[in-house]
């Protein structure tokens, strides 16, 4: 029987390629959510989206565990221009595009800031580079993502412990018994 899917990292990765789709930028639905993609120059200009790193391990709650984690986030874009002024130029508008679609939601739509407790802008690189006639030009985006994680219900360890026959006794009120403390 397979696990519904509901990892907050997945939905995290979602609803931002949904969000940078909905925006409308440049890029058009050239947006994709993963690593690997490869963006040849008839596709450009074009959006990554991809978790880069997750710290996780604080647990900020007991009974139920409420795990902390801290998810980095980079959004490449990759534009082409006939020299570098247009190539910058449509970078910076590509750049700046996602980043205020992503900070309307956050601003603006209450479930979309449910799954996620804190967002921010970590930084920004930029990079261009000649092939023959054009330049191409990439940026990322690098978020911090703050959210929480609980135990889902239905998750069982696969060993004897609920068949365990385990008992325990406090004592009695008999007057032989010695008090080991005093």
């Amino acid at each position: 029987m397979k696990e519904k899917m509901s990892l907050q990292r997945k939905k995290i990765r979602d609803e931002w390629v949904e969000t940078i789709r909905a925006a409308k930028t440049l890029a058009g639905r050239n947006i994709v959510a993963n690593r690997a993609n490869k963006n040849w120059h008839e596709d450009l200009p074009a959006v990554n989206i991809y978790p880069e790193s997750e710290i996780s391990g604080e647990i900020f709650e007991n009974a139920p565990i409420r795990m902390k984690r801290t998810l980095q986030i980079a959004i490449e874009c990759i534009v082409q221009g006939k020299n570098e002024k247009v190539a910058a130029d449509e970078l910076d508008l590509l750049m700046d595009q996602i980043e205020q679609a992503i900070l309307y939601r956050i601003s603006f739509d209450e479930e979309f800031r449910c799954i996620m407790d804190q967002v921010d802008l970590a930084g920004i690189e930029l990079e261009f580079t000649e092939t023959g006639k054009n330049v191409i030009a990439a940026g990322r985006l690098e978020w911090t993502v703050r959210y929480f994680t609980d135990v889902r219900d239905g998750i069982r360890l696969n060993n004897d412990l609920d068949k365990a026959n385990v008992g325990y006794s406090v004592g009695d009120d008999s007057e032989n018994e010695v008090d080991q403390f005093s």
